[in-house]
């Protein structure tokens, strides 16, 4: 059976630690964004840029999470350098984001039968409701 991944826009009600894990995983964006930078010549193989950075910021999340920034990034270098644009200073987060990964085993975030959505942040997991966000 093929598993399905796809984004979707959630509320949330308004956790502390939730915002506290935010920001902590636009922090660790911008350290995995300054080494992926590599002096004007990015990387953009998300395993190299792991084995460059992982260990700078090893902790401050959990893995999950840490691992998706660190695709993101890399991605996003990929994508840039593939459009053939010059790329003259790392890319800078200046926003907090969301990387949670939803799913059944080891996951940052599950949605539970009680209709909250258990999600990890720097504090412990947390249950929160949620609603969907419909445009």
């Amino acid at each position: 059976m093929a598993s399905l991944r796809m984004s979707v826009p959630i509320f949330i009600e308004y956790d502390d630690d939730v915002a506290k894990t935010l920001e902590m995983a636009r922090r660790v964006a911008n350290v995995v964004a300054f080494v992926g930078y590599n002096h004007g010549d990015p990387i953009t193989s998300a395993t190299e840029l792991q084995r460059k950075v992982y260990g700078l910021v090893k902790g401050a999340l959990s893995s999950r999470m840490t691992i998706t920034i660190i695709q993101q990034v890399a991605g996003t270098y990929a994508h840039v350098k593939n459009m053939g644009e010059t790329i003259d200073q790392p890319l800078g987060y200046t926003k907090k984001i969301a990387v949670f990964m939803i799913g059944k085993q080891g996951r940052d975030a599950r949605i539970q039968r009680d209709g909250t959505l258990s999600i990890w942040t720097v504090k412990g997991r947390k249950q929160l409701r949620y609603c969907l966000y419909d445009q």
